[in-house]
């Protein structure tokens, strides 16, 4: 087994007899992304490296997140009518 250790705790000594993991636990589990917990009905962008690279790159000099900037970027497309 890999990953979070004391993530489920369990009281069974072989892999076999961990219980089946069922829509209740689905249900109630937390996403993470690395540390980051994922809220429910959030959504995930995935940008092409290039793209990312750009906005990490940018000096925010109100010290706000780079996905600040990419929201900001496409709010102005929209507005623009491009996209």
């Amino acid at each position: 087994m890999s990953g979070n250790k004391g993530a489920m705790r369990h009281d069974w000594v072989d892999e076999d007899d961990a219980p089946e993991l069922d829509e209740t636990w689905f249900e109630s589990a937390t996403m993470k992304i690395g540390e980051r917990a994922i809220l429910r009905g959030e959504d995930l962008v995935a940008l092409d490296p290039e793209i990312a690279a750009y906005f990490r790159s940018q000096v925010r000099q109100d010290g706000s997140h780079w996905h600040h900037a990419v929201n900001e970027a496409l709010r102005r497309a929209i507005r623009e009518g491009r996209s």
